[in-house]
């Protein structure tokens, strides 16, 4: 059986020689949003030979510690040194342990690492002002990556997910009933928070310059050219990637036109926004 050919002869790319180029490994920061494709690049940032992302996608650190919001990812306290709960209290609670869990990641030929938690969207800038001070103090190169969907597209994703996670309980919703509580889930504070795309722009755009921000939408993601924009803003080859397979994808169901008419209008001001910004939504985030 013939082996599987190394990342040098897949790539022409020698890891040392490269990294010892580098001033700094990369850190990469996702920080949304939800149903927007985090999970799938996740998997394909991960898969990388230069990369070690660690034992979670989600650390959940920076949204517990400064949202009541999502109190629900709080770490309790744990004898087991070693479990993923411990790793996230710890982070959570003592100065320092985020970036020095993510600097022992780092070796000779690893030289990217992240945190992906969708849910660091709804943070205002002095949140992201301490969490990058977190990152560079442990001597990262901080990268953000915003993915955006369709916001009335995304509402829907995420409240299907929600229904599948309960059936997984054992609580059985319908079709009826979930359309008929979709409206007041779109508009609960969590999703709207999660939804204000232009807030979360907004906050990212008074920490980081444009040379730390990259931007990316959904719709049009699975892609060589979109996963080429990332390449080059992470500066890194990203090779053997499979666009056919969605990860985490809930089941289709259509949302009746005139839940996506009125919550399209809700959500006017991120429609705008991103119209004038990102141009393409005009015509791939339509109401109909």
């Amino acid at each position: 059986m013939q082996r599987p050919k190394s990342y040098r002869q897949r790539t022409g790319i020698d890891l040392k020689r490269l990294f010892k180029r580098s001033a700094k490994p990369v850190f990469v920061l996702g920080v949304g949003a939800q149903k927007s494709g985090t999970t799938w690049l996740h998997r394909v940032l991960q898969s990388q030979a230069y990369s070690d992302f660690g034992c979670m996608k989600e650390y959940h650190v920076w949204d517990a510690k400064f949202s009541d919001l999502c109190k629900n990812f709080v770490a309790p306290p744990t004898k087991a040194r070693e479990s993923k709960q411990a790793l996230r209290r710890s982070m959570q609670t003592e100065d320092g342990a985020y970036g020095a869990y993510f600097r022992s990641l780092i070796t000779e030929t690893t030289n990217m690492t992240g945190d992906i938690t969708p849910s660091y969207s709804i943070l205002g800038a002095s949140e992201f002002k301490v969490i990058r001070s977190a990152i560079e103090d442990a001597g990262f190169e901080v990268k953000v990556i915003f993915l955006m969907r369709d916001p009335v597209d995304r509402l829907w994703s995420s409240s299907r997910m929600k229904r599948r996670n309960q059936e997984r309980l054992g609580i059985k919703i319908d079709e009826t009933q979930l359309i008929r509580e979709f409206e007041e889930f779109a508009k609960s504070p969590e999703q709207i928070k999660r939804t204000r795309y232009d807030k979360t722009i907004t906050a990212l755009e008074h920490v980081f310059d444009g040379s730390e921000l990259h931007y990316e939408l959904y719709e049009n993601l699975f892609n060589h050219q979109s996963l080429g924009k990332i390449a080059g803003f992470l500066d890194r080859d990203i090779v053997d990637v499979d666009f056919r397979k969605r990860v985490n994808a809930s089941a289709p169901l259509d949302l009746p036109s005139e839940f996506k008419a009125m919550l399209h209008e809700h959500y006017a001001e991120v429609y705008d926004f991103c119209g004038k910004r990102f141009p393409l939504t005009k015509s791939l985030w339509k109401v109909a």
